[in-house]
Formats: C-alpha cells, structure tokens, sequence
C-alpha cells in the first residue's frame, strides 16, 4: 500500500498477482466497504487500460464524491498502459486526494 491512511483505510491501494479471481475479490471487497450501494454507481469508475488512450486521472480521482463521503476509482492492467499514463499515476501516488 501507498500513500496517506485517512480514518483506518488508505488512499491509494496495490493489488498484484497473477491470480484474477482473488484481485477481483479484493477490489470489490474494497469497493463495498468504501461505498453503499445506493452511490456505487455515482462514485466508482473503473478503467482498463488495455486499449486505453484517452484517461485523465486527475478529473476521476480529485472529483468531489457525490453523495457519499468517498469516491472509488479501480485502474486495470497499469502494465499495459502508454508511460504517459504510468508518469501521472506515479504523480498522483505521491499527493493523492483526500
């Protein structure tokens, strides 16, 4: 895990592995813990980037949440993203929102 721990829970999680089932498990067990069901929809993205080529992390992770205290934003296959990407993610890391 990187980044700050605001109330028990950190800002900025690593899930690694080559085992997808239990990542998945992970994920949504953070997901749910983070977010009702009622907001999920508002405040969760997710982004693959296999075959990404437009993302601007800033505007998913600096949103203010709607309705809800926090907002949940799950990024995929980091490996396969364009260097562009895996710079500003490292950015983000190191001064993550609240």
């Amino acid at each position: 895990m990187a980044g700050k721990t605001i109330k028990g829970s950190s800002v900025v999680y690593l899930i690694a592995g080559n085992d997808e089932y239990q990542k998945d498990n992970k994920i949504s067990e953070i997901v749910n813990k983070t977010l009702s069901k009622q907001n999920k929809e508002l405040n969760l993205d997710i982004v693959d980037f296999v075959g990404c080529k437009d993302f601007d992390l800033n505007s998913k992770a600096r949103t203010i949440p709607f309705l809800a205290d926090k907002r949940v934003v799950v990024l995929k296959n980091i490996d396969k993203a364009e260097d562009e990407f895996k710079n500003k993610i490292l950015e983000y890391i190191k001064s993550p929102s609240d």
